[in-house]
Parts: structure tokens; C-alpha cells; sequence
């Protein structure tokens, strides 16, 4: 009896390159539509009060545990070796006005730490709202995008910086993103998730950027 496949990791790496080309993006496809999907049915909800009693409260429970953990209904974003190595490798760079200076993941930032000490936080994180889950959006769509992640910044009461994120030698175009100050590390989580990004750059005290990946992530090569 052949042993059951227990991860997505697992099961796509006994694929052939071919077969894990099309599996990956035929999921981002899938997972994108999901998340629009979603969002039409929560609009729709007021269409429900022509139901019965019962149908009314199975279909709220229904759409209070998708809102509440919207990642449960959909599989994991994969993340291929050659992608996770461009996050890595990419130039971060943030517009101050102390001057532009560029984050590396791994490698500690004075400006950045000056900057923590000048606004009076211990903690940021570097964020996109362009491209959910690696997909190319349209110029139009990243931008409004941007505009509602300002939006929900600006919510918060959270202060950001303007910030590009660009990998050096990629054909993969520059990305607008903003540095939000004084959010912690499960904020940054909570942005990475309802933004769909794969992963963001979260830095604590020590100033020093790492990857925080999307908490349904499966990285490709890493063991499950």
C-alpha cells in the first residue's frame, strides 16, 4: 500500500518541473479567485434575509468563520526555491527624510535603527499590497491596491514611509510598498494575510530585516 501523501510540500515536490509549473500556477490563479469570491459573497449576505430562520443562521455561521480565517478556505500559497531567493536578494529601499536608504534581509540598518529611535517604535514592517501571492496585476489594479493598504494604514493610526521594492538583475518589475512604522510582528502577519502577499519584511529592535512569510506558505525545497 502505497504511504499517503501528508503535505502540499510533500506532494508537490514528486512532481515533474513540467507537472509543477502548471500545479503552481494554476493555484495562484485559483487562489486568487477565491479571495474575489469571497469578498462577492460577503456583499451578498443582506440577499439571505428572504431565507428561512435556520438557512439565515447556517449560512452567518458560515460567513463568520470564512471572514474570521479566510486563509482555512483556500490551499497554501507555494513558494518556489528560486522565489524565496529573490525576496532574499531584493533591494529594499525606503524614501526618508533622513535620506534614502535600502534594507537587506539579514543585515542590520543603522539609518533604520535611527529612524525607530527619531518616531519612537521598536518595530516595522516592509509591505506590499502589489501583485497578491506573486501574480502580475495590472499597473491599474497595483495602484489601487497601494491606495487601499494606505487606506487601512491610515486606519490604524499607523505613520508609514514610501519604499520600493526592486530585485537587482530580475526581469520582475519594481514594486511600490510602504515601511509602517511601529507595527508588530503579529500585525505584520495580519498585513501579509489580508494584502495576499507571499511574504513581507518585518524588523524588530535589533533593526535587522527578516522574511516573514504568509502563515499558509509552503516553501518549495524547505522540509515539511
Amino acid at each position: 500500500m502505497a504511504k499517503p501523501i501528508e503535505s502540499d510540500a510533500e506532494f508537490v515536490r514528486g512532481l515533474t518541473a513540467r507537472e509543477r509549473d502548471y500545479f503552481l500556477e494554476r493555484e495562484s490563479t485559483l487562489q486568487i479567485r477565491l479571495q474575489t469570491a469571497l469578498r462577492h459573497f460577503s456583499r451578498g449576505l443582506g440577499a439571505i434575509s428572504a431565507l428561512n430562520g435556520e438557512s439565515q443562521n447556517l449560512l452567518l455561521v458560515e460567513a463568520s468563520r470564512i471572514k474570521r480565517n479566510p486563509s482555512k478556505t483556500s490551499r497554501s500559497a507555494c513558494i518556489r526555491p528560486e522565489t524565496a531567493s529573490a525576496y532574499m536578494q531584493t533591494h529594499y529601499r525606503v524614501a526618508s527624510k533622513l535620506g534614502s536608504f535600502v534594507l537587506h534581509v539579514g543585515e542590520q540598518s543603522d539609518p533604520l535603527r535611527e529612524l525607530h529611535t527619531l518616531a519612537g517604535v521598536n518595530s516595522s514592517v516592509f509591505i506590499t499590497a502589489c501583485n497578491p501571492l506573486g501574480v502580475a496585476q495590472s499597473d491599474a489594479k497595483n495602484a489601487k491596491a497601494m491606495a487601499c493598504l494606505k487606506e487601512h494604514l491610515r486606519g490604524m493610526g499607523v505613520k508609514w514611509l514610501d519604499g520600493e521594492g526592486r530585485c537587482e538583475g530580475s526581469t520582475w518589475p519594481a514594486e511600490s510598498s510602504v515601511l509602517a512604522l511601529g507595527v508588530p510582528r503579529k500585525g505584520a502577519q495580519e498585513l501579509c494575510t489580508k494584502f495576499d502577499q507571499n511574504a513581507v519584511v518585518f524588523i524588530s529592535e535589533d533593526a535587522v530585516p527578516r522574511l516573514q512569510y504568509h502563515p499558509s506558505a509552503v516553501l518549495l525545497g524547505a522540509e515539511s
